[in-house]
Parts: C-alpha cells; sequence; structure tokens
C-alpha cells in the first residue's frame, strides 16, 4: 500500500520535469478500483508536481536560454515553447490555469513563469492547475466506469481504460508538434 503514494509523487515529479505521459493514467487506473484512494493519490501527484515544477521553474530560473531543452520532450516543439513563453509574458501566472485546456504540459508553464512571476504566485497557481485536471479526469473515469461502464466486468473496464489512453496519445502526438 505504501507503494502507491510513492508512484503517484513520481509520476507527478517526472511528468513536471521531462516525462511525456501524464499521471492522470495511474490515477484513472486506481479509480476503477478505489474512488477514494483515487483522490488521495491525486493530491500525492500534486506533491510530485510541485516538486517537479520547482525543480523545472530553478532551472529556468538559471538557464534561460536553455528553453530549447524542452523541444527533447515528446510532443513539444520550437512553437509549443515560443507560444507559452508568450502566454506567460501577456497572462503571467494565471497561463498556468489556462494551459492544461490547451493539452500544453506544465513543465513549460514552470520554466517561462521563472522569468515573470514570483516563486511562490507560482506554486499557488500551480496548485488549483494541476489538482484540477487530476480530480476532473480521475472523477470522468469514476462516473464512466459506474455508469457507462457500470455492468462490465472489472478487466474489461481495464481495457477499456486501456484502449482510451492509447487513442488519446496517438491523437495527441498526431496533433502536437
Amino acid at each position: 500500500m505504501w507503494l502507491t503514494p510513492l508512484v503517484s509523487f513520481a509520476w507527478g515529479f517526472l511528468e513536471a520535469t521531462c516525462f511525456f505521459i501524464v499521471p492522470d493514467v495511474w490515477l484513472t487506473w486506481i479509480v476503477l478500483s478505489d474512488g477514494k484512494r483515487a483522490c488521495w493519490q491525486a493530491v500525492w501527484a500534486l506533491a510530485g508536481a510541485l516538486v517537479g515544477g520547482t525543480v523545472v521553474y530553478l532551472w529556468g530560473t538559471l538557464h534561460p536560454e536553455q528553453a530549447a531543452l524542452l523541444t527533447l520532450v515528446p510532443g513539444v516543439g520550437p512553437e509549443m515553447v515560443a507560444g507559452v513563453a508568450e502566454d506567460v509574458q501577456r497572462s503571467g501566472g494565471m497561463a498556468l490555469l489556462i494551459g492544461p485546456l490547451k493539452g500544453i504540459p506544465y513543465k513549460l508553464f514552470a520554466f517561462h513563469a521563472s522569468h515573470t512571476v514570483g516563486f511562490i504566485p507560482f506554486i499557488l497557481i500551480s496548485i488549483p492547475a494541476r489538482l484540477s485536471r487530476f480530480l476532473a479526469v480521475t472523477g470522468l473515469a469514476w462516473f464512466v466506469s459506474r455508469t457507462v461502464l457500470g455492468g462490465t466486468s472489472a478487466k474489461n473496464r481495464k481495457v477499456c481504460l486501456a484502449f482510451c489512453w492509447v487513442v488519446f496519445y496517438v491523437f495527441y502526438f498526431s496533433v502536437m508538434p
């Protein structure tokens, strides 16, 4: 049981720094068996994301010239990095709240926020920006598994969830640069 929070924290941290698969995949897997536990794991994923976001924020502060390295993450191109820089310049920390709706990785906002947003406001805005998406996606998965897929076996719900994430990422990587 101790392993689940560790995985949630680590996944949140890694996705905020260098990994390209969102912790929502893990959280939605957990919600199939236990909705309350999945919500707590979202908090652990948030904690990891905040630590990872801090690392990227500090990296952006110390090495602003290294923004191009962000394009090494699959699904991130130079246009996206430049667009986030403009969004953060124009909207400040509020850009972090809009980013998840556009499918733009948090790490880009963390890097560019370091140039225009103070650290405390960055962390305070990051909390609802990350947690709201974690809980919304997890809640949606819980709702669908209980209503639409309620009469199916646990195994079929897991297969359906895996299929949905594969379709999502095929679409995401075909649309993103």
